[in-house]
């Protein structure tokens, strides 16, 4: 299994998923087949079996494994550019919806950001780091409606630390459309672990009291998406047979 000799960056869950993610898509397991149990999978990774049970959890989220109880964890066939494809023609169905929100959504997290920096009470920052925290562990543990929460649940309260109510009030509105878009970026490989890290460094940003840099940070996060979904909306997805991996959040 050649493929999975090699180790990509990132948490040893996101290692291991990458890895057997890779051996699906080269064929080294097919559809239907059987994956090695845990402790020969972990001995052949040369990981722990708590990051491989993590790793299985992320395959398990973007529907690449499915585990039948008692029998094993077994291949569905899903790869990554299923994964990407799916996502790419979302993005292309609801291009026009999805861009303006966007747009709004950036004029409005870059002034947050900056005004939180600068109001935000000590209490607000335990909020907004505890939020980036939980995001990570829910990325760790391959939990989708986890990401999904913890990512809204971030951004809600660095709207809130902003302490601008017609701002935050503008953006509640904003916050169901975007559900949907969550549940199809996150799932993709790679996009949560960018997210968490990523909110990460806007929360190291606002503790630093730094308004210009925590204004960057949101736009580094945010504006990479956007793009990619100027791109999205620029092609149909059908005719993109591979993507770049978005930055979810």
């Amino acid at each position: 299994m050649t493929s999975l000799s090699s180790r990509p960056h990132g948490s040893l869950a996101d290692d291991v998923a990458e890895r057997v993610m890779t051996a699906i898509s080269n064929g080294e397991f097919g559809a239907g087949d059987r994956l090695p149990t845990e402790p020969v999978l972990a001995q052949m990774l040369g990981v722990g079996r708590t990051s491989v049970r993590e790793g299985i959890g992320k395959l398990r989220t973007l529907g690449a494994v499915e585990v039948r109880r008692g029998r094993g964890t077994y291949v569905t066939g899903i790869t990554h550019s299923d994964t990407q494809m799916a996502f790419l023609q979302w993005a292309s169905d609801h291009s026009y919806g999805t861009l303006e929100l966007f747009e709004v959504r950036m004029a409005l997290e870059t002034t947050a950001a900056s005004a939180a920096s600068l109001r935000a009470t000590p209490a607000e920052l335990k909020v907004l780091e505890q939020a980036a925290l939980e995001h990570l562990a829910a990325h760790d543990a391959g939990d989708l409606d986890r990401l999904v929460t913890t990512d809204q649940d971030f951004h809600l309260a660095l709207v809130a630390a902003s302490h601008n109510e017609p701002l935050r009030h503008v953006y509640d509105i904003l916050v169901p459309q975007l559900l949907e878009y969550r549940r199809k970026s996150l799932v993709l490989p790679g996009a949560a672990h960018r997210s968490g890290y990523d909110h990460m460094a806007i929360v190291r940003a606002v503790l630093a009291r730094d308004g210009e840099r925590a204004r960057q940070e949101v736009l580094n996060h945010l504006g990479t998406l956007h793009a990619e979904l100027v791109a999205a909306a620029a092609q149909p997805a059908a005719a993109q047979p591979t993507a770049a991996q978005p930055t979810a959040g």
